[in-house]
């Protein structure tokens, strides 16, 4: 009976592992393939698009204590802010893929930024007000209090560069600790090889 039930928790063991590892694969695959999708389709809209247009949003909330300016400018601060605060949450929980998570999601946010950023002349994107009154556009408030309507653009061009710069550093990061373990692994298991080898050439016949 004892040996049944260690059995069974192995099993149990076994099956909650597989889980965990597929959860975190898909959860790995959907963060990255929506911020690689966002980088090359600006106007993309997913799931995690919902999430950031309302924290967004909040922002505004959060922020409008604080002045106009920065009610205005806290929609794109809190968008921002989410998903570090994801990755140090996660890092907390020791969670592997913590890092490429909270990246993933600020990549896909900073290039929605781009793309609203882009915007601040032309105007076109649909807007959202919580309120149901006129939504006034926040980066053709911003740039114009900065007068820098003229180079929104620019900074939507330099902004989508940096978002890909992060997302390709990131990879290089995972990349580098995938070598790094491989490497360690086999420094493990040689020496086991080498003293098997050893032994045989040791048995052998002169």
């Amino acid at each position: 009976m004892a040996l049944d039930s260690e059995l069974s928790l192995d099993l149990n063991d076994t099956q909650r592992q597989r889980v965990t590892v597929g959860a975190r694969t898909l959860a790995v695959l959907y963060f990255g393939v929506v911020a690689l999708w966002s980088l090359c389709d600006p106007m993309h809209w997913s799931f995690l698009s919902s999430l950031i247009l309302a924290t967004h949003e909040l922002g505004h909330v959060v922020f409008s204590p604080f002045g106009e300016w920065l009610m205005v400018a806290g929609g794109t601060i809190l968008q921002l802010l989410a998903p570090i605060g994801a990755y140090l949450v996660l890092r907390r929980q020791r969670e592997p893929t913590a890092l490429f998570i909270g990246t993933a999601w600020f990549v896909t946010s900073l290039t929605n930024v781009a793309t609203y950023v882009a915007d601040a002349r032309v105007q076109e994107l649909p807007l959202v007000s919580l309120g149901g009154d006129t939504a006034e556009h926040d980066w053709g408030y911003l740039l114009g209090r900065a007068n820098a309507l003229a180079s929104d653009t620019q900074i939507a061009y330099n902004l989508r560069g940096f978002a890909w710069g992060i997302l390709i550093g990131v990879c290089m990061v995972y990349a580098l600790r995938y070598i790094g373990s491989a490497s360690r692994t086999r420094e493990h298991t040689d020496p086991d090889e080498r003293s098997a080898a050893n032994g045989v050439a040791t048995e052998s016949p002169e």
